[in-house]
């Protein structure tokens, strides 16, 4: 890694660690007129096609809207490739699935909630051997397991809503300790994590409140580069990084999350 890289990575950590982007509960579930307009119209529209209660609510449709601004067209193309992406990969029984083989391999929590009750997401990044994974021939499993704990995530949100919580998006926590650039720089490597994103802004759009990364060394921006061109300014505006200075992303963190929520390796005292 050069020194030229590695300054621009820490210029990039120093942007995002000290800036605040993503949108507040209250701003998500308040609506301008243009959008009331919109909302109205879609409805109707799309009501009919849904196969889910949760997929008829307008907190659930007005993501979809702004996501293409507002253009019903645009919006219900993209519902549509939606509905056909949740039934050829199974989504609607993918938390039936057993997946214990990764679990293992591929430590991750979704049972934790931070101060204003959104889903909590922990990945332990420090332990996931990716590049085994794809030369073993699991990369499409992997795939499927990352599928997983994003539906995982944002069913939560909708059961919260269901309980008539004010939630309408989840947070991601990742510990990026170890990340070994040679073991992930491989071009099925980057692929996969590129069509991870892209699952998520296709299929998940305005679910991020929070993705934070700790432990976050120099040379996971050559991952940060191949990824952040088909992020959304909504997922590149939730995105916090932090390097290894515990101080600063523990401080962080903790004003988000209870710490009884959070294991040592996050700051917390989860398992005291």
């Amino acid at each position: 890694m050069t020194a030229k890289v590695h300054n621009i990575f820490l210029v990039i950590v120093v942007i995002f660690a000290t800036t605040s982007f993503s949108i507040p509960v209250e701003d998500d579930l308040t609506i301008t007129a243009k959008e009331k307009y919109a909302l109205e119209q879609f409805k109707p529209m799309m009501t009919p096609l849904m196969p889910h209660e949760y997929m008829q609510t307008d907190i659930y449709l007005i993501k979809w809207l702004r996501a293409s601004k507002l253009n019903l067209k645009a919006a219900r193309e993209m519902i549509i490739s939606n509905l056909r992406w949740r039934e050829t990969n199974r989504m609607d029984t993918i938390l039936e699935e057993d997946f214990s083989e990764f679990e293992n391999d591929f430590p991750a929590s979704t049972t934790g909630t931070d101060y204003e009750g959104r889903p909590l997401s922990i990945i332990d990044s420090s332990s996931w051997d990716v590049r085994k994974a794809v030369v073993t021939g699991k990369g499409d499993q992997l795939m499927r397991y990352g599928y997983r704990l994003m539906e995982t995530g944002v069913q939560r949100v909708y059961e919260a809503q269901r309980r008539h919580e004010n939630v309408t998006q989840a947070t991601t926590l990742m510990n990026m300790k170890g990340f070994n650039l040679i073991q992930h720089a491989c071009l099925n490597c980057i692929s996969l994590y590129v069509n991870f994103v892209l699952a998520f802004e296709h299929h998940y759009p305005g679910m991020a409140h929070r993705v934070v990364l700790i432990n976050t060394p120099a040379s996971f921006e050559i991952v940060l580069a191949a990824v952040r061109p088909v992020m959304s300014k909504e997922t590149r505006e939730a995105l916090v990084i932090f390097g290894t200075n515990k101080q600063q992303w523990r401080r962080y963190i903790l004003s988000m999350v209870p710490p009884d929520q959070l294991d040592h390796q996050f700051g917390g005292n989860k398992f005291d």
